[in-house]
């Protein structure tokens, strides 16, 4: 922000203070979804308004939507059994007396929706598993092509997470495998997998033109080559060079090792590419990449097309040219991380699992507890001190924090890796902490435990590790992260940041579920517009994709008023987590802005209701002694889903690959107007087909990718433009063809 900003941004704290407006909850009108359940089970179910509900089980035979194939659009297999039972599958295991595997938010992982008072599934990223005829299970469903189809809830069963907590996406719901003799996809459960505490480790294909990992320029560290023709949104990491669709498998490859697949920051990514990446230049057809220069650069997973494998054997180890100048893996110069473990395993735990990496990086599973903690000296750190400690203790007695709930005999809650937590380094030949996301913990001179740190501050300090506890994980993971560590609260006296445990939150199976924080002008939501669906208004200031956005919980007010009615923030600003991400969906007061000729504020009237936003930090003013925020009516913008028109979207983009694709239009039983989207090329089959969209920020593929057909259905939203899923206000669609013959 430059200093006229800087000072327009004083000028407004002097402003007064106003009413709020929130919009009311949308009510419910499916029936209560626990009368779904199977006789036996008592699952808890969480309410988190209107129809969104968070039910977590463990992936399991028993945890499963039954349906009727005459309330489903998924099609029906020849051989299925009607009169016997079928199943959206939540694992390919069918042992019924099997441990359970990693927790799923249900609700999430299916999709459930209500819609016309019904519940229904909209996803099945495993498929679903019937009675064929012959009195078999088989399995159906992959790649993705159940996406979006609805399918009514019969019943359900939901069985509890077991203690095998992978830390990782299960990434067979990224593969479409497909068969050697029609190349159409088949069922995920016939790729041969490995597995090894609830994680896969291991995926067998064959070598085939058909064996590729699907990633996308923008999301890789990647840079295309300065010739290629049209920059394609994204990249195919090639199995083999040449082939020809209808070959039989060759050598089988494990795709882990064969592309080098590694899983971060809860996502899957290639680091090998075997062949290099093949592309369209100006002149011809050219490939780079193919003498190993791109090994070692992360390119995100977001498909895994396998060729089944054949009878030929596993590919033997061949000698590939090596990067020039490749350094070798280092070797670590810290001693054993185990010696610094507290001796007293009664709270140390005494079967702690630390895995070597490489190097010096470790991973270790604990449960966020008081005894999950590193202990340390303030005259071996850079956090500073605070004036009330009590230094008569022992040197080490103060600790950073899992938790900030002091209770020894509390079960541990949810998995985190220890490591990354607390951003564990070497150095000199030395354990430091360089994170402490909830601050830490330490003995006052008046007797008491108090806590110190939050917002971040801590980001970066250096602290030596003098011990650490780790107690293994008993609670079921919470899907999302601890959103505590976003929270930046503030005192009303002197706005300044305070510890963590000062802000009123509840809990439930290990997950945050409410902060109560005071309106205010320093409660707030930052965001950033890159990492957000809304978009500025044409007349702001000097505007960079880049700049922050503050979504503020009131209008006007001062910086020294006391704090007003007590919200949640939550409910107040409709968070929302998804994809590991926190998410704002509610902009209370609209947004303020710097346009042109003034300080401006727009959608404050609910039109930017809905767009989801990364939450990047949350300032908190502490509540204060006004009770709690009564609903207020807000009046609802004018609906114009009816007027879409989908002639001007359609385009031709003149790159000799792409084309407008066929659309059929129709009124929607809720009066929209729905369009169905179709790319095709007559008697021709491509590498790949499918429907994009762009938006003024994005373009996305909205359509199945195929060999012969991409289909997407597009709504008319309330504003009067297209969408898709999560895809708001497309502004064209267009069909991208691959590799046809």
């Amino acid at each position: 922000m430059n200093w006229f900003s800087f000072f327009l941004l004083i000028i407004l704290f002097q402003e007064g203070f106003c009413c709020l407006k929130i919009r009311p909850t949308v009510q419910c009108t499916c029936p209560d979804f626990q009368g779904l359940v199977l006789p036996g089970g008592n699952p808890s179910i969480i309410d988190e308004g209107g129809c969104d509900r968070k039910m977590i089980c463990g992936k399991h035979f028993y945890t499963s939507v039954l349906f009727k194939f005459n309330e489903t659009e998924i099609a029906r297999p020849n051989d299925v059994e009607v009169y016997a039972d079928h199943w959206l599958r939540s694992t390919l295991d069918l042992g019924q007396n099997l441990e359970s595997g990693p927790a799923i938010d249900f609700f999430d992982y299916f999709g459930i929706i209500c819609e016309n008072s019904t519940w229904y599934a909209t996803k099945a990223p495993l498929g679903f598993e019937y009675t064929s005829i012959e009195g078999k299970w088989k399995g159906s469903g992959n790649g993705g092509e159940l996406e979006g189809k609805k399918t009514k809830v019969d019943s359900f069963s939901c069985h509890p997470p077991g203690s095998a907590q992978c830390t990782c996406p299960d990434i067979r719901e990224l593969v479409d495998p497909r068969d050697e003799t029609t190349v159409t996809s088949m069922d995920i459960g016939l790729v041969p997998i490995t597995m090894k505490d609830g994680c896969v480790t291991s995926i067998t294909c064959g070598t085939h033109v058909w064996t590729w990992i699907r990633t996308y320029y923008n999301e890789s560290e990647i840079t295309p080559p300065d010739d290629i023709d049209v920059e394609p949104f994204y990249a195919n990491i090639d199995a083999v060079a040449t082939g020809k669709w209808n070959d039989p498998p060759g050598y089988s490859i494990d795709m882990f090792s064969y592309f080098g697949l590694i899983c971060e920051n809860n996502e899957w990514y290639a680091t090998k590419y075997p062949v290099g990446i093949q592309y369209f230049a100006i002149d011809d057809i050219k490939r780079f990449g193919e003498n190993g220069e791109l090994d070692g650069k992360k390119s995100k997973v977001k498909k895994i097309f396998c060729m089944l494998p054949g009878d030929a054997p596993t590919l033997p180890p061949v000698t590939t040219p090596a990067v020039e100048n490749t350094p070798p893996q280092p070797q670590c110069t810290c001693p054993d991380f185990r010696e610094l473990m507290y001796p007293d395993l009664r709270l140390g735990g005494d079967n702690v699992s630390i895995i070597d990496e490489g190097g010096c990086d470790r991973k270790i599973i604990c449960g966020n507890h008081i005894s999950t903690a590193v202990l340390f000296r303030f005259n071996e750190t850079e956090i500073s001190p605070p004036s009330n400690i009590y230094s008569g203790l022992n040197e080490n007695d103060q600790w950073l924090r899992t938790i900030t709930t002091i209770n020894f005999s509390a079960k541990p809650g949810p998995a985190i890796d220890f490591f990354d937590y607390f951003g564990i380094i070497c150095e000199n030949n030395i354990w430091y902490a360089t994170k402490a996301p909830l601050g830490f913990q330490y003995n006052t001179i008046e007797g008491n435990r108090e806590g110190s740190g939050n917002a971040g501050e801590l980001e970066g300090k250096k602290t030596k590790i003098d011990l650490f506890y780790c107690l293994p994980p008993t609670l079921p993971a919470c899907t999302c992260p601890d959103i505590r560590e976003l929270v930046d609260p503030r005192d009303e006296t002197t706005v300044t940041s305070m510890a963590i445990d000062t802000v009123p939150f509840t809990m439930k199976d290990g997950c945050v579920t409410s902060i109560t924080c005071g309106t205010h002008v320093w409660t707030w939501i930052r965001t950033y517009y890159n990492e957000s669906e809304i978009t500025p208004p044409d007349d702001i200031y000097e505007y960079d994709a880049s700049d922050y956005v503050n979504i503020d919980a009131v209008a006007t007010g001062k910086w020294n008023d006391p704090p007003g009615y007590s919200i949640d923030m939550f409910s107040y600003f409709g968070l929302i987590c998804e994809n590991n991400e926190w998410y704002a969906t509610k902009y209370p007061v609209g947004i303020e802005y710097f346009a042109i000729d003034g300080i401006k504020r727009f959608g404050e009237n609910g039109e930017l209701d809905g767009k989801k936003s990364k939450v990047k930090k949350i300032f908190c003013m502490l509540p204060g002694e006004a009770p709690t925020l009564p609903p207020v009516t807000t009046p609802v913008a004018g609906n114009l889903c009816d007027k879409c028109e989908i002639q001007p979207i359609l385009v031709n983009p003149e790159n000799g690959m792409d084309l407008k694709p066929s659309s059929l239009t129709e009124i929607g039983q809720d009066g929209c107007v729905l369009t169905y989207l179709r790319c095709t090329i007559e008697n021709t089959i491509c590498i790949s087909m499918q429907v994009y969209a762009k938006t003024a920020t994005e373009t996305v593929a909205i359509g199945n990718d195929d060999t012969i057909v991409s289909d997407a259905t597009i709504t008319c939203q309330p504003n009067g433009k297209y969408g898709f899923g999560t895809t708001k206000d497309i502004e064209s669609v267009y069909c991208v063809y691959e590799g046809c013959m």
